[in-house]
C-alpha cells in the first residue's frame, strides 16, 4: 500500500483541453491538495487507492466513468477544475464556489455532470439556480401526479426545463457536516422526456396522487424506497439510516401529516415499532385512510424501515 497525493489542476490547465475557466469577476477555482488515505465515504471523505501511476490513475478513472454501448456515442470528456465549453445554457455558478470538474457524455448516458462545492446550504443552493434560470427563460418542473413518498431533507432536489425539450437541469445538493454543500448539476440537450411534459408520468392515479411527501428529519438519510398503486389504493416506503427510534420518526412524519390535512384516528409506539392510522377528505369529497409504519431493523442499528398506505373508502 502507499499513500498517493492528488493535485487538482487548475482552470487553466484544463482549459487547454477544453475547460471553460472562471472569469476573474465570478467564481473562484481554487487549487486544491487531496491526500488519499484509507477509509472512505460520502460527501468527499478519504478514500485509498492502491498501486498504479498517474497514467494507470487517468486510464481507470475514464474507464470508470465510461459506459460501453452498443450503438456507439461521442465517448466521455473529464475536466478537471473546469466547466464545458458548450453547454446549452450560460451556467450561473454561486460566488466563492469551487469547480471540482466535469465529466461530459452525450445525452443517451447522461449528458454532462459538474460538481461543485458551495458554500451555501442546500435550500440555499436551489433558491440561487431558482432565481438565475427562472429569469433567464426556463422553466421549473412541476411535481409529478404520482404524489410523494419518503424524501431526505438534507438531499433536497429540482428540475428546470428550457422550451420543454431543448435542455433539462437537474440540480442535487447534498448536506455534508462540517463540510461545503456537495452540489451535482446534471444537464441534458436534448431531452427525450421532459420532467416539463406530463404525459411523461403516464396516466393519473388518484391513489399515489394521494400519497403525501414525506420529509425525514435532518441526519436522516432514506437510503432506498419503492411504491405500488392500484384501483383507489397507494403505498409507500423506504428504508432509511438514522439515529432516531420509530417512536420519534413516526411522530416527525406525523406532524406533517396534520399540518396537510390527515386526521389521527389511533396511534401506538413501543421501542421497535410505532404505528398510527388517518382519514382523510380530498377536494373532490372523496374519503380515504391511511396507515403509518414505523419499523425498527433488528440487526442493524441505525436502519428504520417506514412505510405509509392510503386506500380510498368506497
Amino acid at each position: 500500500m502507499r499513500r498517493i497525493l492528488l493535485f487538482t489542476l487548475l482552470a487553466a490547465a484544463a482549459c487547454a483541453r477544453g475547460g471553460q475557466p472562471i472569469e476573474e469577476t465570478g467564481p473562484e477555482v481554487l487549487q486544491r491538495r487531496v491526500e488519499v488515505v484509507s477509509g472512505g465515504g460520502a460527501g468527499g471523505g478519504p478514500a485509498e487507492v492502491i498501486g498504479g501511476d498517474e497514467a494507470a490513475l487517468r486510464e481507470f478513472i475514464a474507464r470508470a466513468l465510461d459506459y460501453p454501448s452498443p450503438e456507439g456515442t461521442d465517448g466521455l470528456t473529464v475536466l478537471i477544475g473546469a466547466l464545458p465549453e458548450s453547454l446549452p445554457l450560460e451556467l450561473p455558478v454561486p460566488q466563492g464556489s469551487r469547480v471540482i470538474g466535469s465529466t461530459i457524455r452525450d445525452s443517451q448516458l447522461g449528458g454532462t455532470e459538474i460538481v461543485l462545492d458551495v458554500d451555501l446550504p442546500p435550500d440555499g443552493v436551489l433558491g440561487f439556480y431558482q432565481e438565475e434560470l427562472l429569469r433567464a427563460g426556463w422553466e421549473e418542473a412541476p411535481q409529478q401526479p404520482y404524489g410523494g413518498g419518503f424524501v431526505s431533507a438534507s438531499w433536497p432536489t429540482a428540475n428546470f426545463c428550457l422550451n420543454q425539450d431543448e435542455a433539462q437541469i437537474s440540480i442535487n445538493a447534498f448536506e455534508i457536516p462540517d463540510k461545503a454543500t456537495d452540489v451535482r448539476l446534471h444537464i441534458q440537450s436534448p431531452v427525450q422526456y421532459s420532467a416539463c411534459d406530463p404525459q411523461v408520468y403516464g396516466p393519473y392515479d388518484e391513489g399515489s396522487a394521494t400519497i403525501p411527501e414525506l420529509v425525514s428529519p435532518s441526519g436522516s438519510v432514506v437510503q432506498s424506497g419503492g411504491s405500488s398503486s392500484g384501483d383507489g389504493m397507494a403505498d409507500t416506503s423506504a428504508v432509511l439510516q438514522t439515529e432516531l427510534s420509530p417512536g420519534e420518526l413516526a411522530s416527525q412524519y406525523a406532524d406533517q401529516l396534520v399540518e396537510i390535512g390527515w386526521t389521527q384516528a389511533a396511534q401506538e409506539a413501543v421501542p421497535e415499532l410505532a404505528w398510527s392510522s388517518w382519514s382523510m377528505t380530498d377536494e373532490e369529497g372523496r374519503a380515504w385512510s391511511g396507515l403509518l409504519l414505523v419499523a425498527a431493523n433488528p440487526v442493524v442499528s441505525d436502519r428504520v424501515f417506514a412505510w405509509f398506505r392510503v386506500e380510498r373508502a368506497d
